[in-house]
């Protein structure tokens, strides 16, 4: 699970490094851009401080990791 009331896991974190290439600065970055994304759009809807941001717009990347990873 990448999200929790009130953030999300990046980067190394959250698992994004491809061990076998010794790559995951980019990894860390997209997943820092899909994350500060869905802060700004839980904002925007006036999400409570500490409630969940959307996951859906976390996973978003998805095929990006799985193409990486």
């Amino acid at each position: 699970k990448l999200t929790f009331p009130g953030g999300c896991l990046i980067g190394d974190d959250a698992g994004f490094l491809n061990f076998a290439k010794i790559k995951g600065s980019h990894t860390a970055m997209k997943s820092g851009m899909l994350c500060g994304e869905a802060v700004f759009e839980a904002i925007a809807r006036g999400v409570e401080k500490g409630g969940d941001l959307a996951i859906a717009r976390v996973l978003e990347g998805e095929d990006f990791f799985d193409k990486e990873l």
